[in-house]
């Protein structure tokens, strides 16, 4: 991945990783079972996701009953196993041709998480993906948007041309903390209804629909661009 470049393309689009471009949640119920067991914590039964799907990121490990003390360990010890079962995880159905299509527009890609940067890198080399200019790792439960921020000054990223997607309230959060639009998916950890409430750019539910937003949003800044806007 390329330490830091100016673009001369003006559309971008930043997206997430975990929940977003794969499908997490069924082994991050695992993991968080296995550490909820090792320290003390709520476990959560498969019927309670649907419960939890409706509630940001910081209401969910107070349903938990995390001590505030455990947070970091928890954070720590959960990308640890994850990377140790990252070949478990599928990419979501359909996103790999969605980003080619993306990347054969022009438009220019990149990731920032909250997971590890090296387990994502080495995700996306196993499975011959090689379509992402950055990937960016966030510091603490709510950095995605220091990390925003961080890349759009290092690729001097137009704020105005550019969308995260996301599918977590904290995503909604981090782009409207950088000043870019944001775009949540349904299919990750937060359900729809919570991310309406938030007041995303768009909300998509399904990869097609996901697929049109993104390229309707490249041609018009293509359109713009040419009109010298």
């Amino acid at each position: 991945m390329p330490e830091s470049k100016r673009i001369e393309r003006r559309t971008s689009v930043i997206f997430d990783f975990d929940g977003t471009l794969v499908d997490t949640v069924s082994i991050a119920h695992s993991i968080m079972t296995d550490l909820a067991q090792k320290y003390g914590f709520r476990t959560v039964s498969r019927n309670e996701i649907d419960d939890l799907r409706n509630l940001p990121a910081a209401d969910v490990l107070q349903h938990l009953e995390i001590p505030w003390y455990l947070i970091p360990i928890v954070v720590f010890e959960g990308k640890r196993a994850l990377r140790k079962r990252i070949n478990e995880v599928p990419l979501v159905a359909r996103v790999t041709d969605l980003i080619y299509e993306l990347k054969d527009h022009k438009v220019f890609l990149g990731i920032v998480t909250g997971n590890s940067a090296r387990t994502v890198s080495h995700f996306l080399n196993i499975r011959n993906i090689d379509c992402f200019e950055f990937i960016h790792s966030s510091r603490g439960f709510a950095g995605k948007g220091r990390a925003l921020i961080k890349a759009l000054k290092r690729y001097g990223l137009d704020r105005r041309s550019c969308l995260y997607v996301g599918d977590e309230v904290r995503d909604i959060q981090a782009a409207n903390l950088a000043g870019i639009t944001s775009l949540s998916v349904t299919w990750g950890y937060n359900s729809a209804g919570v991310l309406r409430e938030y007041n995303p750019g768009w909300v998509v539910e399904s990869v097609d629909e996901l697929k049109r937003r993104l390229l309707d949003f490249s041609l018009g800044i293509a359109s713009s661009e040419e009109r010298g806007l």
